[in-house]
């Protein structure tokens, strides 16, 4: 964390977020929800965070500022730059420096008290703040009138006052002449434009300045380090198209409040939760304000990852590779021996998801990397798709709804469909999400059975040692395996055959589990009556001969594919790296081949 004297480098060698603050539900601080937003911060190089009024500082007690800093300080980093806000009124301000005088933090930034207040005893009470403090403070000139820059160039010449962050919002940025006259009086290099990205290419081009805070950053923070950077540059083409992604969050915050609807944006853009927002203030509870701006908060985000798309991969693995400790990974990119070993220094993947398949799990153990997956987490969601996919393709629901959308109703009624309760149901696979299932199947009065390599301790269902069988004696035929070369067409053209003109079959596993030729033959000449596919053996390309079947449910891979889900599987992913990184070992890790 930077203790030292504040100089011109400081201010502008990053963006200064002016971040909300997440909070429990109680209203204390959320050390965990900070952390995030911090995380994501530093991942887009960002890394100075000024507390003000998009935290709700106005409204801290002293008692609650020290709580709030002993919870945010030990969650920064080296290089990490966290600058307090104190006031706005004097009395509770000169309080909150004496606290700080007991921590490292070399500045505070002074908010500004709007009433009662006069331009000379502003100065003056900047004055004496700095010298309760024993350290320089950061004058926040929002108003016109608020100071004069006659005494604010004064209280910088005297070392009472380290910076000044200037936000008086004008209709024509290039036209301010209280900055004119500010850079005049004190130069530009400890002015910082405070008014997030929308004016500060102005504010650097006509008037010099080299740094400038934004509230927008907590979404996009790489999109905002790339404005510094190409204004630092020169590179103004850059900046102002980079600066166009941020309008619309920017709009939606003069629309409504800045303040309120950041501290939304961070949280529907699933950045971390952030919570209430503190006293005097609400959140934004206006479903249509909420539903436009998780969509404006969810593409600047995305726009903000492209930044990290990596455009020759082999190239940068050669370069960085050896600097590489941990890997994150899904079931789509997977991790071979190739990748392992451009990764020389490799101990750990982590993989998002439960499937971990496309990992080359025997590579790993031969280099003593370890593995871990994210079980358990996603088993109600899992199960939840597959009873809907079961149901779905037995009720014929999607084909009824196009049914009606295609207006054939008016020509008479859907055809009768097969009922799902008291059914026979097979399920190849028990393991914790094929039990889900069974759970969930048991409410609907069916019988179950199972395959697996052998019988699962602890379960009333009964065993079929052969998957042909348990698909002869089922309606229904669940499949929930893993994936891989042992698991590859399991459901054979055979096991197909066995289900038989009354028989559905439901994957939500993995499409290798299924020999998909075999299953569209059977699907198309109507030797079973039915199928709900959440996973296909080519995935995003599903067979063409499926897209005209009414007795067929198509998914595009989306059984977990919940909020909650995906957030509980990152927050799993971050904890098995938390625990390697910080222990040595992984919170769920998969067992060795």
């Amino acid at each position: 964390m930077k203790t030292s004297a504040i100089k011109p480098a400081d201010l502008r060698g990053s963006v200064l977020a002016v971040p909300p603050m997440p909070r429990n539900a109680n209203g204390s601080i959320n050390p965990q929800a900070n952390a995030k937003l911090l995380e994501h911060l530093r991942a887009g190089k960002v890394t100075t965070f000024m507390y003000g009024g998009n935290a709700n500082f106005y409204n801290l007690g002293v008692a609650e500022l020290a709580r709030v800093l002993d919870v945010l300080t030990p969650l920064l980093a080296e290089g990490d730059w966290l600058i307090p806000s104190i006031g706005a009124d004097f009395g509770k301000a000169a309080e909150q420096v004496a606290l700080l005088r007991e921590r490292a933090f070399p500045t505070a930034m002074v908010l500004p008290l709007r009433f009662p207040a006069s331009p000379a005893g502003v100065a003056r009470g900047l004055g004496k703040l700095a010298s309760i403090y024993g350290r320089p403070v950061i004058a926040y000139v929002k108003d016109e009138g608020y100071i004069d820059n006659v005494d604010l160039a004064a209280l910088v010449q005297e070392g009472s006052v380290c910076a000044v962050k200037y936000a008086i919002v004008r209709k024509d940025p290039r036209q301010d002449p209280v900055l004119a006259d500010l850079v005049q009086r004190m130069g530009p290099e400890l002015i910082i434009s405070g008014i997030g990205e929308r004016p500060v290419i102005d504010h650097f081009r006509s008037f010099g300045l080299r740094a400038f805070t934004s509230g927008s950053t907590c979404v996009a923070p790489a999109l905002s380090n790339k404005i510094r950077e190409a204004l630092h540059a020169n590179d103004d083409a850059t900046a102002r198209a980079t600066r166009e992604l941020f309008l619309p969050l920017e709009d939606a915050r003069d629309a409504t409040s800045p303040i309120r609807i950041l501290h939304a944006a961070v949280e529907l853009a699933g950045i971390a939760p952030t919570g209430p927002i503190g006293e005097f203030l609400s959140v934004i509870e206006d479903p249509a304000i909420l539903d436009r701006l998780r969509t404006v908060a969810l593409d600047l985000l995305a726009r903000n990852q492209a930044l990290f798309s990596e455009k020759d991969p082999q190239r940068f693995l050669a370069e960085q590779g050896a600097g590489f400790q941990a890997l994150v990974t899904t079931s789509k990119n997977g991790a071979d021996a190739t990748l392992m070993d451009a990764m020389p220094n490799l101990k750990a993947i982590a993989h998002f998801g439960v499937g971990y398949d496309t990992v080359d799990a025997g590579a790993a153990a031969k280099r003593g990397i370890a593995l871990s997956n994210t079980p358990d987490v996603l088993n109600d969601c899992v199960a939840d798709v597959a009873m809907g996919l079961l149901i779905d393709a037995a009720r014929g629901l999607s084909a009824s709804d196009r049914f009606v959308r295609r207006g054939d109703w008016l020509k008479g009624q859907f055809p009768l469909t097969t009922r799902v309760s008291g059914k026979k149901l097979g399920i190849a696979g028990l393991g914790r999400i094929g039990q889900a299932i069974a759970k969930r199947a048991q409410g609907f009065d069916m019988d179950i059975r199972y395959h697996s390599r052998k019988p699962v301790a602890g379960v009333a269902f009964t065993h079929e040692p052969s998957l042909v069988s348990l698909a002869q004696w089922c309606d229904f035929l669940v499949v929930i395996v893993s994936g891989g070369p042992a698991t590859r067409h399991l459901v054979s053209a055979e096991v197909i055959e066995a289900l038989g003109p009354e028989g559905y079959l439901v994957n939500v596993s993995r499409g290798s589990v299924v020999d998909e030729a075999a299953l569209v033959d059977a699907l198309v000449n109507r030797r079973i009556a039915g199928a709900g596919l959440d996973v296909f053996e080519d995935e995003p390309r599903v067979p063409q001969a499926l897209m005209a079947l009414d007795n067929v449910v198509l998914l595009p891979h989306l059984a977990s594919g919940t909020n909650e889900t995906r957030q509980a599987m990152a927050e799993l992913v971050l904890a098995n790296l938390h625990s390697w990184f910080d222990h040595g070992r992984l919170v769920t890790p998969v067992p060795t081949p």
